[in-house]
């Protein structure tokens, strides 16, 4: 089997991904560094809102699009299925890291956010898709197993 991302019809701008990406890794850290639970349930409906409803209402999105504007920076469309599996990957993660929050399982909630805080900068620093990667292990495990 040929490693590949999950496929759609569907683009995105890369670019715009990428910069919300950085966005996400920033309020994640200013979670971390203060403590501010606000922070880290924003991120949580600002995720719901991009998945569950439309990307458009994400707060995230919203800011990522209007800094591409004003940097000029040129759109490049990329397959959407692999930032939408990403979409629901930090869904889960921040998910977890509130349920660690609120039980004061602080050792959990350090290693949940290093694990996201990599990927959110393997994507932004040098454009890789951990998501297209987890895919394509998913689906190796699902043909030995059917």
């Amino acid at each position: 089997m040929l490693q590949a991302c999950p496929i759609s019809f569907n683009r995105v701008d890369g670019v715009t991904m990428r910069i919300k990406a950085f966005f996400i890794g920033s309020a994640l850290i200013a979670y971390l560094v203060t403590g501010l639970q606000v922070i880290l349930y924003t991120l949580v409906v600002d995720f719901a809102f991009s998945i569950f409803l439309n990307k458009k209402f994400s707060l995230s999105y919203i800011v990522a699009k209007q800094t591409q504007v004003l940097l000029k920076l040129e759109p490049n469309l990329t397959d959407a299925a692999a930032k939408k599996l990403a979409s629901y990957f930090g869904l889960i993660f921040f998910t977890l890291i509130a349920i660690a929050d609120g039980i004061g399982a602080h050792a959990i909630l350090n290693i949940i956010s290093a694990i996201l805080l990599f990927c959110i900068f393997l994507e932004v620093a040098f454009d890789y898709c951990l998501g297209c990667k987890i895919y394509f292990l998913a689906q190796r495990v699902k043909a030995l197993v059917l």
